[in-house]
């Protein structure tokens, strides 16, 4: 199982993934966006993935901003374990795959996914769509488990969650930036949650940008 692992890391490396989360706690909703790694980005025209490479998660915040047009207020980088727990926080996901993923159930319809297989499916390289495939199943996964999870219950452990990934993330929200917004977010989870006539949220949305690659500046 070792081996065939690495082979097919070899094949389909994991991806990185970058998603524009914007909150309307007033609205009670939320959108993610998925970015494309190879989506040209910034002043001087580089891929998403080159400017993290040279320049971090403030430079993609920097050049996200420039070319959407579109304020991005904070930024936060999970890395593996940081990303299950939180996912673990949130309880899973039942997902329909889009299309065969090594290692996964065959089945057309949905299947529980726990926090180690999540990161597997947002982050494989083989999609037969691409990158345009990868990001839009990454933005569509995140929106169900957002959709799927008890609101009322992230409201109430929110500070503990909080501090959980603030100090196991690096990231430029502050204490203080939480404490101005706590309310707003527990608001918007609490007040989220399905009816009784429903089965899941609608709190989360998801929409992607479908950006080319565009030709570099010579």
């Amino acid at each position: 199982v070792g081996s065939e692992m690495c082979i097919r890391d070899r094949i389909y490396p994991k991806q990185y993934t970058f998603m524009l989360m914007r909150s309307m706690p007033v609205h009670k909703q939320m959108v993610f966006i998925g970015l494309p790694e190879n989506m040209i980005a910034g002043e001087q025209n580089k891929t998403i993935s080159e400017i993290y490479k040279s320049g971090g998660a403030a430079e993609v915040k920097a050049a996200a901003e420039f070319s959407l047009e579109i304020p991005v207020d904070r930024y936060m980088v999970f890395e593996s374990e940081s990303f299950q727990k939180l996912c673990n926080i949130m309880g899973g996901v039942n997902f329909a795959l889009p299309g065969k993923i090594e290692g996964f159930s065959q089945t057309d319809g949905l299947q529980y996914l726990g926090p180690d297989q999540i990161e597997k499916v947002i982050s494989y390289g083989g999609y037969g769509g691409g990158e345009i495939q990868r990001v839009s199943t990454a933005a569509s996964l995140l929106t169900a488990m957002v959709n799927q999870t008890n609101g009322a219950r992230i409201a109430d452990n929110l500070d503990n969650t909080f501090e959980t990934m603030v100090n196991a993330n690096e990231t430029d929200i502050s204490a203080l930036d939480y404490q101005d917004k706590k309310y707003a977010i527990k608001f918007m989870m609490k007040y989220s949650d399905p009816s009784e006539d429903e089965t899941v949220s609608d709190r989360a949305k998801f929409c992607l940008l479908y950006t080319s690659p565009s030709p570099r500046d010579s």
